[in-house]
């Protein structure tokens, strides 16, 4: 059975992990492409990366939400503090997101800010997690392979 565009676009275990080299006709071509420019945005040290990763993050798009996900694994510490990433990751309740192929972005970002949030925002992360999604009656839509 040949592969689906959303088993090549959705499929993988992490965004950033390429799948170099590419058929002619594979289109994860298009996400290496993006992750590419996120890489180019973080290396320029643009502010532009923080604001295109909370917009991305609050897209309808599973896509973008991960894209958005890895960007703000990017974005330095001195432009959006790991408070700021905890709220966003809460208010958006993507601690638990819709798709479960974005559950890796979600783990990296979360283990990337977690030591420099204090005791009483951990606190406050461990209880949401504790708490669940906030959403009632959530399907979660299995995006990989």
């Amino acid at each position: 059975m040949a592969a689906t565009f959303a088993d090549w676009f959705y499929g993988r275990i992490h965004i950033a992990a390429r799948l170099h080299p590419y058929d002619h006709d594979n289109p994860a071509v298009l996400l290496d492409y993006l992750c590419d420019v996120v890489d180019a945005l973080a290396a320029s040290k643009s502010s532009i990366l923080r604001g295109k990763a909370c917009q991305w993050t609050a897209s309808a798009s599973p896509v973008l939400i991960r894209l958005g996900l890895h960007a703000l694994t990017l974005v330095p510490a001195t432009s959006i503090s790991a408070l700021e990433v905890l709220d966003l990751i809460l208010q958006q309740d993507l601690l638990y997101p819709d798709f479960d192929s974005a559950r890796a972005e979600v783990d990296a970002l979360l283990n990337f800010i977690y030591q420099s949030l204090t005791d009483a925002e951990q606190r406050k992360l461990w209880g949401a997690i504790e708490t669940g999604p906030l959403r009632t009656g959530v399907v979660i839509l299995s995006w990989t392979i």
